[in-house]
């Protein structure tokens, strides 16, 4: 079962008198941005369920079911979206540290090279850094 905030959203700024367009100003959003978040068009954010919830002067509990079950299964969703969003960032961490790894090895070959154009004989332990 999907619950449905945007409806909860939607009927609280009409329940405060709030057009979509006021709030979607006093978010920093545009209209069609806004209406989607009755729609259900999108994903809303906890920190924008804040806002909404200061800007209407609505009690955060306004915002989600009396039902446990269904708090629970908002709950698990959302803790699932974080996890997703923390392994995205450390995928892009991970590539990121790779290509500084070949940067510094790229890095390690040339001076190793300039050390041989000058005669120089690097230690063994180099050696395992260029493979």
């Amino acid at each position: 079962m999907k619950y449905n905030i945007g409806a909860k959203i939607k009927k609280i700024r009409i329940n405060k008198g709030f057009s979509q367009k006021e709030m979607a100003d006093l978010l920093h959003l545009s209209q069609s941005a806004y209406s989607r978040y009755e729609t259900d068009g999108v994903h809303v954010i906890f920190e924008q369920i804040i806002s909404i919830a200061y800007i209407t002067n609505a009690s955060l509990y306004d915002f989600f079911p009396d039902d446990l079950a269904e708090l629970q299964q908002i709950n698990f969703r959302m803790q699932m979206q974080d996890y997703y969003y923390e392994i995205q960032h450390l995928r892009k961490e991970v590539i990121y540290q790779k290509d500084v790894i070949n940067e510094l090895i790229e890095r390690i070959k040339s001076l190793n090279e300039q050390l041989l154009d000058l005669g120089f004989t690097p230690p063994p332990e180099y050696d395992e850094l260029l493979k």
